[in-house]
């Protein structure tokens, strides 16, 4: 589990440098997938990622284009800093 992690960080990283979407997924059947995909005993699924490229919103569905809304989130530069801490 912990290697698993791992790759996904850098998976993550390395899409993020090439323009890539790279999203971790929760929420699908571990047991389905493995039969899915022929995954022998002895192999345990941890996990499940979508990459992609950007796409335009326009060419969603209806229905998701109603759910894609700016984030509330703080920018990055809110809480990351170089050089010494900054209160």
């Amino acid at each position: 589990s912990f290697d698993t992690g791992a790759s996904w960080q850098n998976m993550a990283l390395q899409g993020f440098s090439m323009g890539l979407v790279v999203h971790g997924m929760e929420g699908f059947d571990y047991e389905k997938t493995k039969h899915e995909l022929s995954v022998p005993d002895g192999y345990t699924i941890e996990a499940m990622i979508a990459i992609g490229r950007p796409g335009k919103k326009e060419h969603l569905p209806k229905e998701l284009q109603e759910r894609e809304e700016k984030s509330d989130r703080h920018p990055v530069s809110a809480f990351v800093f170089e050089g010494t801490f900054k209160h």
